[in-house]
């Protein structure tokens, strides 16, 4: 997995798990086996950590995890349709019966990341259209996240679990 794809795998456990943190959805990730790396278990648990928070504040300050605007254009929009598939992938890990339970816009905008996950960008080089599409599929993808986080966390509050 790539980082993007990471990113959106934990912030798709996030949406998933709400509150619980790290010490929830890092198993999830991690077997014994492969789950040696301390160092690596902490970054995550750290690019974790700042993911939820951002998702939980006011100031809408949640980004993705996607490579530099210095990237080639056709790299950052495969970033991005990894990011969409590790995200699509922690949602609906463990429960995917959760999707039931989304309000009809949060539904739609799962319905929106499922569609940019399975994605096959065609970009021409240099072409400002196409930035200016992908900055709108990003904010497009960021909004879509917050909306189906706190879904589930209103759902969360509700059910009391």
């Amino acid at each position: 997995m790539g980082a993007s794809e990471v990113h959106g795998l934990l912030c798709g456990l996030i949406c998933a798990h709400g509150e619980a943190g790290s010490q929830r959805y890092l198993p999830m990730i991690f077997d014994t086996a492969a789950g040696k790396s301390e160092a690596l278990r902490s970054q995550l648990a750290d690019l974790g950590d700042e993911s939820r928070n951002a998702l939980i504040g006011v100031d809408f300050e949640f980004n993705l995890l996607l490579p530099d605007d210095d990237t080639p254009i056709a790299l950052r929009f495969e970033a991005l349709i990894s990011w969409c598939q590790g995200f699509m992938l922690g949602l609906l890990l463990d429960k995917p019966e959760r999707m039931t339970i989304l309000s009809a816009d949060a539904q739609e905008a799962t319905e929106d990341l499922m569609e940019i996950s399975a994605g096959d960008p065609v970009v021409d080089k240099d072409d400002m259209a196409g930035e200016q599409d992908l900055a709108g599929i990003i904010e497009h993808v960021r909004v879509s996240v917050q909306l189906i986080h706190d879904d589930l966390d209103h759902w969360r509050s509700i059910a009391g679990s």
